[in-house]
């Protein structure tokens, strides 16, 4: 069997919906609340929301893949994940 981008991007969306620490004895997941009470444009924070993408996710480490964080209003945050030309996205968050 092939993977295939499709299949990466379920494996991207499985990990934004997938709070840290879900699986017993394992780390995977993400933890998108903490992520987005942090200052937007914080590019350490993004860095590291990466890292754990890329270590839970390892097929991603080989693609151009960045952080999306965004406001659709004032109290209203959206996080994606942009990799391949494709974007996973979560719904909105209200702060």
């Amino acid at each position: 069997m092939e993977i295939t981008l499709d299949h990466i991007e379920e494996m991207v969306e499985h990990w934004l919906n997938t709070p840290i620490n879900s699986f017993v004895g394992s780390s995977y997941g993400s933890d998108v609340n903490t992520r987005l009470q942090l200052a937007h444009g914080d590019v350490l924070a993004e860095e590291e929301f990466l890292e754990k993408l890329m270590t839970d996710v390892p097929l991603l480490s080989g693609l151009d893949a960045q952080v999306l964080v965004g406001e659709s209003s004032i109290d209203v945050m959206s996080v994606s994940i942009a990799f391949a030309g494709r974007v996973v996205s979560l719904p909105d968050y209200r702060s």
